[in-house]
């Protein structure tokens, strides 16, 4: 089973967003380099000139590509956490907020050794539609986000892997953490949450398309494309606790009639087994999972 939802996000939704996450660091006194955000945000004001005077093309051409997408998606990021941040709990998401903003790789480009800050940031947003989707998140720091719903607990890694050399032993790693945390909760189940969003750029630049429709489209696409191309790195899981892989791609898309960016975000689930008798309550537990992640995207759309 799979299951996606798409959320478009304007431009300036995206800059009014981050602007708004910044407000939320200082109400809890978490500090961060004024400085290195006005250089991180440079790269999208001289972005929206370029699509204002209608030279969007030419600036493109001039700036590398994955570098300003990058940028897009890391900013819509910030500003859906800021949105919805009250719904998590204050330890919570205190300590994540200190872990993505005070280390040192935070508003610069990322490099494979400096890129904590965006896993955090992906926990972050990952541990928004869980709790959208009606689950609870223990204040225990035993994995990147551990969930209760009717006294069943789910626990959730996080990898965002920075190329697709590495995402093989990324989810390796997963795996095994999450078979140390069983220890602690042997009726859990466990899922791997994987970020496409530095390796997609890295492989497809940006897209241009007529309209919006076609602009979901082209994501859709895409979407289906990772399932094909990487199904193989979590095919090979065998352990059952380990019942799904939830995939996260946010990415925008230039709408030529519009004259404008959009972004379409997609979380979709993937069942690790195929169906058989002996793997049919995993294949359930994980489709439940799915599904109220999925009502939790849909109140997204609505608010």
């Amino acid at each position: 089973m799979s299951s996606f939802i798409s959320n478009n996000y304007s431009f300036e939704q995206v800059l009014i967003g981050a602007e708004i996450f910044l407000k939320i660091l200082d109400k809890y006194k978490i500090q961060y380099s004024k400085n290195r955000w006005s250089n991180y945000i440079e790269r999208i004001s001289l972005l929206e000139e370029a699509r204002k005077g209608g030279k969007i093309e030419e600036f493109l051409k001039k700036e590398p590509i994955p570098k300003i997408i990058l940028t897009l998606m890391e900013l819509q990021d910030l500003g859906f956490i800021a949105k919805f941040e009250n719904i998590l709990p204050d330890g919570f998401k205190i300590s994540k907020f200190k872990k993505m903003i005070e280390g040192n790789d935070f508003l610069i480009d990322e490099t494979v050794d400096t890129n904590q800050a965006r896993n955090t940031q992906f926990e972050l947003v990952m541990a928004i539609y869980c709790v959208l989707g009606g689950y609870e998140i223990e204040q225990k720091d035993i994995t990147d986000i551990p969930l209760k719903r009717n006294d069943e607990y789910s626990l959730i890694e996080c990898k965002r892997p920075f190329t697709e050399v590495s995402l093989g032993q990324n989810i390796d790693n997963a795996v095994q953490q999450l078979q140390k945390r069983f220890t602690n909760y042997e009726n859990s189940n466990g899922f791997v949450a994987i970020s496409f969003q530095r390796i997609i750029p890295k492989v497809t630049g940006y897209s241009t398309v007529k309209t919006n429709s076609e602009g979901e489209a082209y994501l859709n696409k895409l979407c289906q494309h990772i399932l094909k191309k990487y199904r193989k790195y979590w095919a090979k899981i065998i352990d059952l606790r380990i019942i799904g892989i939830i995939i996260y791609l946010n990415f925008p898309v230039y709408i030529i009639d519009e004259n404008r960016f959009t972004g379409v975000g997609y979380i979709f689930g993937n069942n690790i087994f195929e169906k058989n008798n002996l793997h049919d309550a995993s294949i359930v537990k994980a489709n439940n999972f799915f599904m109220n992640i999925e009502r939790g995207m849909a109140r997204v759309s609505l608010a």
